[in-house]
């Protein structure tokens, strides 16, 4: 019995300095501002513990298709590279001052397995800039990204060109891109596409 006490003022004391940490406006939420390293240790191990138990069971189709790539090119050019860059292209400016910044995809291909990096795309990562592009795009679109985002690490800026040229002239176009807008602009379509 003295242990269920003593349990519940503790978590009563956590739960109730927590609350009134948050009204305090004490943390500086401020993106300017680098996590403390406990914090940002705690951040980042719940994001990639997360990603990993949530894509677990993801079970991953074939992706060593040239044309998936192709495809997964033109719609990382349209939804991916403004934030994360390319080979050859660099993120827009303030991409930089995102907290936490987008990471470069080509070093993020070799530490997240394909199923994750589809969970990431479908679902994106609350509180880090990076939407859930699965409300707007059928999975084998977000197959597609993970094929291209695969291949990443080796392509060249002249291999990334040549991809985006292929797809132009297949006509593969980037058909999304006025749902999202009309998604955040609050327009009441809910995000989705035709």
């Amino acid at each position: 019995m003295r242990l269920i006490l003593v349990t519940a003022v503790v978590v009563l004391l956590f739960g109730g300095g927590a609350v009134g940490l948050a009204y305090s406006g004490l943390p500086n939420v401020a993106a300017s501002q680098a996590e403390p390293g406990p914090l940002r240790w705690l951040l980042q191990t719940t994001r990639q513990h997360s990603v990993a138990r949530h894509a677990a069971q993801i079970a991953v189709p074939d992706l060593s298709g040239d044309q998936l790539v192709t495809d997964g090119a033109a719609d990382y050019d349209a939804m991916c590279a403004h934030c994360h860059g390319g080979p050859g292209r660099e993120p827009f400016v303030a991409a930089g001052d995102m907290s936490p910044p987008p990471p470069d995809l080509a070093q993020v291909a070799g530490r997240r397995s394909p199923g994750e990096l589809f969970w990431v795309i479908k679902h994106g990562i609350r509180m880090t800039g990076m939407p859930a592009w699965g409300a707007t795009h059928s999975d084998g679109e977000l197959w597609a990204l993970v094929a291209f985002i695969e291949r990443l690490p080796g392509l060249s800026a002249a291999d990334y060109r040549r991809l985006l040229e292929r797809a132009a002239a297949e006509g593969h176009e980037h058909h999304h891109a006025h749902s999202v807008h009309a998604a955040l602009e609050g327009n009441g379509s809910g995000g989705h596409h035709e």
